[in-house]
């Protein structure tokens, strides 16, 4: 994967969460997939699974402060077949424009067999706002 690949799949992501656009932001993941936190690991098996974790996860972190996150990539692991991984930093900024806080995230990604590039796998190293994935996710763990 090239670098240039992976800044547009980042700058695809922040794109649709800046936009509250749920059914762009679900493109640039696959499914079934998993999502690490510190202590347990989230498996998301289908797509109206992710539309309803990413919607509940976006709204947790905009009622929590969050106006606009805006990505880097800090590093870019070498590629094994299609398949990277992505060290992020996200930074989130608050309405009026001041730094919130910010998360650490390593994406794996690849291409899938449509042709499409996309996040099969999650790992939060550090999260911005606590606690918004695993609210976001307890029901489908409790579903499934």
């Amino acid at each position: 994967m090239t670098a240039r690949r992976a800044d547009e799949l980042v700058a695809r992501i922040a794109s649709a969460m800046n936009a509250g656009d749920i059914s762009a932001l679900a493109e640039c993941y696959a499914t079934p997939m998993a999502i690490y936190l510190s202590d347990r690991t989230v498996a998301i098996a289908s797509r109206p699974a992710l539309l309803d974790a990413l919607a509940a996860f976006r709204a947790r972190l905009w009622a929590a402060g969050t106006a606009r996150v805006a990505p880097r990539i800090a590093a870019q692991g070498l590629s094994r077949g299609d398949t990277v991984s992505l060290w992020t930093e996200w930074n989130h900024f608050h309405a009026d424009g001041s730094a919130g806080p910010r998360s650490f995230v390593r994406y794996f990604a690849s291409t899938l067999p449509s042709g499409r590039y996309a996040v099969q796998l999650v790992e939060y190293l550090t999260e911005a706002r606590p606690g918004a994935i695993n609210r976001a996710t307890e029901p489908h763990r409790a579903a499934s």
